[in-house]
């Protein structure tokens, strides 16, 4: 699992879970763990799905116990692309229902730190005291987004302090740097003693996409944003074997009693409920048609090419 945060200032925490994600070489799901609630229905899906499935329904489930947050997690995913490959657990749709989440966030937590795929966690903003502790301390590696500008540099310091003590050191924390600014990367990672894992440019025609579901969506895999999040997305996995074992560690001390037999049990992820003349079209990715939502057979898709 890899949790995505920003010292604020919107650097577009979302829009980069996004553009990884479509760029990622395995299985993934992009679960928008913001407390301020999601952007992903509104934004990329138009407002064409109905916020019907996602955290807020995982959590009624966490409520009962953590196997039943595992058992319920693939009922409340659905697809952005035809193969079933990338997936989104929607978040909370008003900021109000977040303080209704915080009982359940160690049991949604250890629900994602089991499933057998990857996780891109967005986190959203990180504050003092940050309610979704449980996410960051089960994720294998916490990135902190974030434009090379000074104003954002100097916010992110204290970010770092926070998640350093958080995470008991600096060694799970790595930095994504969006757009171009006065400073490097290597000047930005050398001020924050945290290194830059990758970069991604600037590219506002793409970022519309993503974020506001706006302008064409076809040849999305050759547009500048996609490619550098395809690179970036390697990078950011090659990181984990000089960490992995303190996070694997952190995963089977909060996930002790999920199983993996009770993720692969699950539902099948939720039907999108969209007509294909209205459902939004991610076309030009390798493998994707779409998003269809239309199937029957995403769950034993999605279960069958699990792989983390």
């Amino acid at each position: 699992m890899y949790a995505l945060v920003s010292a604020g200032g919107a650097p577009g925490v979302t829009t980069c879970a996004l553009a990884l994600a479509l760029g990622w070489p395995s299985q993934v799901i992009v679960a928008e763990c913001d407390p301020s609630g999601g952007d992903v229905l509104a934004g990329l899906f138009g407002g064409h799905l109905p916020a019907s499935s996602g955290l807020l329904s995982l959590a009624v489930e966490a409520g009962r116990s953590a196997d039943a947050a595992a058992r319920a997690l693939w009922g409340q995913l659905v697809n952005l692309d035809a193969e079933h490959s990338r997936l989104l657990l929607a978040g909370i749709s008003d900021p109000r229902q977040a303080a209704a989440l915080a009982p359940s966030w160690p049991a949604i937590a250890a629900a994602l730190a089991a499933v057998p795929a990857d996780v891109i966690a967005d986190c959203g903003r990180l504050d003092a005291g940050p309610a979704v502790q449980p996410v960051l301390a089960a994720a294998s590696l916490t990135v902190l987004v974030l434009r090379p500008s000074l104003r954002q540099v100097s916010k992110a310091r204290q970010r770092i302090e926070m998640l350093a003590d958080l995470l008991g050191g600096r060694d799970r924390i790595r930095l994504l740097t969006v757009g171009e600014a006065a400073h490097s990367a290597r000047e930005v990672g050398k001020t924050l003693g945290v290194p830059v894992a990758a970069s991604l440019p600037e590219d506002r025609k793409t970022a519309t996409v993503l974020s506001d579901g706006t302008g064409s969506r076809r040849g999305l895999a050759a547009r500048p944003l996609v490619r550098a999040a395809t690179v970036a997305g390697r990078a950011l996995r090659e990181a984990l074997p000089a960490t992995g074992q303190d996070a694997l560690t952190t995963a089977h001390v909060t996930t002790a009693h999920v199983t993996t037999a009770h993720v692969t049990a699950a539902q099948e992820p939720a039907s999108a409920g969209i007509s294909p003349a209205g459902a939004p079209v991610l076309a030009g990715l390798p493998g994707q048609q779409g998003l269809p939502g239309q199937s029957g057979q995403a769950g034993r898709h999605a279960q069958g090419r699990a792989g983390s």
